[in-house]
């Protein structure tokens, strides 16, 4: 009688362990869902909330490591955590790079130019972001595939610094670069030729802000002009020598990235040295580089995205130099 007891009172215990366990994650979800104005109803939401708590286990296991000291970053339950990593990439990522076929035609070509000169004198570190008194906040690209717009429209801010800094349209690269959906089909290369093509003119943000959908091009207002034209980063490969830098230490220059991996998703602070994959899927604007080793944390590039402030560093991502994450053939900068 007495076992029956005990048996009867683990069985309680148990179950009211579980049940505190389910109400602690329910409410764990409904705080992030609260701050990130997430709205899901039946079905859906207990879909979003098991994918949620999927990823907050890879969150505090990552992040016990990482306050062991065994990790370079931390990551977070952030805006992206209700969202398996094949979701995310379907919505934020290219499927397939929009240059790819420009990268693969040009390779000859760009390998067999002469190198420019390496300045002796390089910095060991820069940061635009901080340079740029009054430099944009990153964009929110929502469910637009638009970074080559706002990767082309914030290395066109970079290089006009100089003169003036005046915050460039996104939007307006969107309406009226691309016919068909530039939400989908749109490339960084093919950008700036029409940029160039079209005498140079683009708009401020201010006469056409963002709205993440394509609207009827019409025709410059603030006639901004591109500075010099632009010029291609003469290297072969993913990053990992100083002419890279150099241009970076003269003006912001757009890359391509590879992002493979939930890590990447949910990044909070740090810097980041997963593997990165092969695959080209996004278009980024790196705006500066620390090549010091001896700071307690790996020689990185500082990439801005175009997720909104509230991913990663304010809207920015620390890449390891090393993981040549950053495909250099492809990168392009604003002459100046």
């Amino acid at each position: 009688m007495k076992n029956l007891y005990i048996v009867a009172l683990l069985s309680i215990s148990l179950l009211s362990l579980q049940l505190y366990n389910s109400e602690q994650q329910t409410d764990e979800y409904s705080k992030w869902k609260q701050h990130h104005q997430k709205l899901y109803q039946g079905v859906e939401d207990t879909y979003r909330k098991q994918i949620f708590h999927q990823n907050l286990q890879i969150v505090n296991d990552h992040n016990a490591r990482y306050n062991q000291g065994l990790e370079n970053f931390e990551i977070e339950a952030n805006q992206f955590a209700d969202l398996t990593f094949d979701e995310f990439s379907s919505l934020y990522l290219y499927s397939s790079y929009p240059d790819q076929e420009y990268i693969n035609n040009s390779f000859e070509k760009t390998t067999k130019k002469q190198k420019k000169t390496i300045k002796a004198d390089l910095p060991d570190h820069y940061d635009w972001s901080t340079t740029i008194q009054g430099y944009s906040q990153p964009y929110d690209q929502q469910k637009c595939l638009g970074s080559w717009a706002f990767a082309v429209a914030g290395s066109i801010e970079g290089a006009r610094y100089l003169g003036g800094y005046e915050q460039i349209s996104p939007q307006y690269l969107i309406n009226c670069v691309y016919q068909v959906n530039p939400c989908l089909e749109g490339g960084v290369k093919s950008t700036w030729d029409w940029v160039t093509n079209n005498e140079n003119y683009i708009d401020l943000y201010t006469s056409v802000p963002y709205t993440g959908t394509k609207a009827a091009c019409v025709e410059s207002k603030d006639n901004i002009q591109l500075l010099n034209g632009y010029e291609m980063i003469n290297q072969d490969s993913f990053v990992e020598d100083s002419d890279y830098y150099q241009a970076l230490s003269e003006n912001i220059v757009v890359s391509p990235v590879s992002v493979s991996s939930i890590y990447f998703q949910l990044y909070k602070q740090g810097v980041y040295d997963k593997p990165c994959g092969d695959s080209l899927n996004y278009d980024a604007l790196v705006v500066g580089y620390d090549a010091r080793t001896d700071q307690g944390y790996p020689a990185y590039y500082k990439l801005k995205m175009s997720w909104s402030s509230a991913f990663g560093e304010q809207g920015y991502i620390k890449i390891a130099m090393a993981n040549k994450c950053i495909y250099a053939k492809q990168s392009f900068a604003n002459r100046v």
